[in-house]
């Protein structure tokens, strides 16, 4: 069985790294938290904040799991996460004008007229 022995170099740099990575996400957390704060549309917010946690997410990958050896892994699970991201966030769009033959888009209103408006009656 071999045994790994590591110089005190080596251990230098290798803690270096892991409080880099550390510092790192230390001030993702911090800019997400602010964003959170600072944005006022809730979309930009979520927008933000799923930019910056994937960041996160390939700083503890290849720091802390020690991945850049594999980074076509990495990337490729990232870049497959935001295909099916943009599919699934287009599929109801997509499919908004997709109507049943013979039928037509209308509003159901629970037979309560809106605040300031006249209520409509459908003719049969």
């Amino acid at each position: 069985m071999a045994t790994y022995t590591a110089s005190s170099a080596d251990v230098r740099a290798s803690v270096r790294q892991y409080v880099a990575g550390f510092a790192a996400l230390l001030v993702l957390t911090a800019l997400t938290v602010g964003a959170s704060t600072q944005l006022t549309a809730t979309g930009s917010r979520a927008t933000v904040a799923l930019g910056i946690a994937g960041v996160e997410a390939v700083v503890a990958l290849t720091i802390f799991m020690k991945l850049p050896r594999a980074r076509w892994v990495v990337l490729g699970s990232l870049l497959l996460t935001l295909v099916l991201l943009i599919a699934t966030l287009a599929l109801p769009v997509l499919s908004e004008g997709d109507h049943i033959v013979g039928t037509r888009y209308r509003t159901w209103d629970a037979g309560v007229a809106a605040p300031g408006a006249a209520r409509h009656e459908e003719s049969h």
